[in-house]
């Protein structure tokens, strides 16, 4: 193993696809910054401050400048993303302009993976661009927000590399295959109606109170073949609550949704009942999930908001 320290962080090298990343010790809160919705309803996180963004090819982030990258991104979201690993190879394959950082977390019965990325194309303001782009660059710029997306995915167990993770697919018409041990998909994603699935994920959630209309924000959704549950707050705690409550709801769209996959059903027997062959959530489920949604509240009235096309989404600790 090898480690490279210097004053904003440390590397460990863990294996060719990927590399972990820690935070200086010294700096382990976050940069004050809030939760936006913009006009098209993607989140993002604005910080005091700005960093500054390079120019980059346009055939994607190179591998040094996404240890770069992810240096000054931690310095702003140390809390968020501590011993996480960069994955180097994007995934998919398509988001090139993306650095993903990705951390194993374990349920009851499943597996886990954290997923959090962040898109770095060009999307601020012309004024804050510091060199143009060309055929082959896009822009520098300085910025004080970044938009990103933070997701829980069930996944296979799986003792290689955290970038090789595979997914547990939630519906048969759309998933991995297995062949020899090896996985391909076979469904394109421009074939697939995310809304479609979305909208059967969330019949299957209708027993609970969202704090903000689903029509807004979808907290799960279908990402990466599965059922996606979104963490905007990424802290340790917040994700092992994230876990306990998510596999709940994992197992019962596994049930609803005829996914060939065993699992010991006396592992979340206090959270979940079978009736007239059909399961549903226990009250308290319900309550303890409402309890954490309702932690998460939509603001829209403050004025730069208002002249932005912007929502808040206001977090409780």
């Amino acid at each position: 193993m090898i480690k490279i320290d210097n004053n904003k962080g440390r590397w460990s090298l863990t294996a060719e696809k990927s590399k972990i990343v820690t935070a200086d010790r010294s700096k382990k809160e976050n940069v004050y910054g809030e939760v936006l919705l913009n006009e098209r309803k993607n989140e993002f996180y604005k910080f005091e401050g700005s960093i500054e963004v390079p120019r980059i090819s346009v055939n994607g982030i190179s591998r040094d400048q996404k240890i770069m990258l992810s240096e000054r991104i931690m310095e702003i979201i140390p809390g968020f993303l501590d011993n996480y690993s960069v994955i180097f190879e994007p995934k998919p394959a398509a988001e090139t302009l993306f650095i993903h950082f990705a951390k194993k977390y374990k349920g009851r019965f499943f597996d886990f993976i954290h997923l959090f990325k962040i898109d770095f194309k060009f999307s601020g303001n012309p004024d804050s661009m510091i060199e143009k782009g060309d055929n082959f660059n896009y822009p520098s710029y300085r910025t004080d927000r970044f938009y990103y997306k933070s997701y829980l995915l069930p996944v296979y167990p799986s003792d290689d590399d955290i970038s090789e993770f595979k997914t547990i697919p939630l519906f048969k018409e759309v998933s991995h295959k297995s062949q020899d041990e090896g996985f391909f998909t076979y469904a394109l994603f421009d074939d697939i109606d995310i809304e479609v699935y979305d909208k059967i994920i969330a019949d299957s959630l209708g027993e609970f109170t969202f704090s903000i209309p689903q029509g807004i924000f979808r907290f799960l959704q279908y990402a990466y073949f599965t059922a996606a549950f979104t963490v905007l707050d990424p802290f340790d705690f917040k994700l092992n609550e994230a876990v306990d409550l998510f596999e709940v709801i994992f197992v019962r769209l596994v049930r609803d949704n005829g996914v060939d996959i065993k699992y010991d059903s006396d592992i979340f027997s206090e959270s979940l009942v079978i009736k007239d062959g059909k399961m549903f959530f226990a009250e308290s489920f319900i309550n303890k999930f409402n309890g954490y949604i309702s932690k998460y509240s939509l603001v829209t009235n403050e004025d730069y908001l208002l002249l932005n096309s912007w929502k808040e989404i206001e977090i409780t600790r």
